[in-house]
């Protein structure tokens, strides 16, 4: 299980995030928790196909 630091929008400041085994079994999971207040996240991973996050002009 991995340990780091990120803005969790629930706590609105930055918290100590884990990331849970992955039950979708990805090489890089996207999925993580905050351990101060149970919020899931999802970071750092786009699916093959997946555009950018800019919007449509």
């Amino acid at each position: 299980m991995g340990v780091e630091m990120m803005l969790c929008p629930i706590c609105h400041k930055e918290c100590v995030v884990e990331q849970p085994p992955c039950a979708d079994e990805h090489d890089v999971c996207p999925e993580w928790l905050c351990v101060e207040c149970g919020a899931a996240l999802f970071a750092g991973w786009l699916g093959s196909g997946s555009s950018s996050a800019e919007p449509a002009a």
